[in-house]
């Protein structure tokens, strides 16, 4: 394996989860693979992007986050 692809596959995520935000989206990155996880907690990355072991799991966040979303308006 490349040594980048980490980091690389950090860097899309990054530009689709501000593509999803700037258009008023919400995103939740799930299942992601070993690597990539400690690239994105080595930049901090996680700590802003939501993640989940699984679908269902990044179900739950995304409506936790509409209804804290909601009640903010």
């Amino acid at each position: 394996m490349c040594q980048t692809s980490g980091l690389q596959e950090s860097v899309f995520i990054v530009g689709v989860y501000t593509s999803a935000k700037n258009s008023g989206g919400r995103f939740v990155l799930v299942g992601i693979r070993p690597r990539v996880r400690e690239v994105l907690d080595i930049t901090r990355v996680s700590t802003v992007i939501p993640l989940a072991a699984d679908i269902a799991s990044g179900l739950v966040t995304l409506c936790d986050e509409g209804l804290a979303a909601g009640a903010q308006n």
